[in-house]
């Protein structure tokens, strides 16, 4: 179960700064399995974004930390057939001057968006691991920063664990270029 006291678990006395990311004015962006946090130099909170964020924050080609978080969903409990709750992951684009999210995405739509549904195949999966709950667990969100022939400036690598897929996303026009799922775990 997802613990979502961030009062007690995201206070300045007890965060843990996972995944910091340090900007040119010496601030930090970080979480811990909590809301996002933008720390000053002087350890002074200048924003927090109270959601349930994991795992990396990058900076994308506008400067905004992309992230990704995790919430319950009931529906896709049902869809999944979890007996007592199911995690979706979703990507993240974060405002690092306010903290003001100003894109979001769930991957579960974004995969079933583009006909890649099947790859999450439950029998699969808890043949290697037993959590149900959590089929995707994104574990890393990586931004393009400039164009190639294979990607664009604004695409994002997302790699997911517990299907051991990277994919390749372009939000521009809600499409994955590319994804491959194994043999690695």
């Amino acid at each position: 179960e997802i613990d979502t006291d961030f009062k007690l678990h995201a206070s300045t006395k007890r965060h843990r700064l996972l995944h910091p990311l340090l900007l040119e004015d010496g601030s930090i962006i970080t979480q811990s399995d909590s809301p996002l946090i933008r720390f000053n130099c002087k350890s002074e909170l200048m924003w927090q974004s109270d959601l349930h964020y994991h795992h990396s924050n990058e900076l994308d080609k506008d400067n905004n930390v992309v992230v990704s978080s995790k919430k319950y969903n009931s529906k896709l409990q049902k869809e999944f057939g979890t007996e007592n709750f199911f995690i979706e992951d979703l990507i993240h684009m974060v405002d690092i001057k306010n903290g003001n999210i100003i894109y979001t995405k769930s991957i579960f739509d974004i995969l079933r968006e583009n006909d890649l549904y099947f790859l999450l195949d439950t029998e699969i999966y808890m043949e290697i691991d037993s959590r149900p709950w959590d089929v995707l667990h994104t574990n890393d969100l990586q931004p393009v920063l400039y164009d190639t022939n294979f990607f664009k400036k604004g695409d994002i690598f997302i790699s997911a664990r517990h299907i051991s897929t990277v994919f390749l996303y372009r939000p521009s026009t809600n499409k994955i270029i590319w994804y491959s799922q194994g043999p690695w775990r």
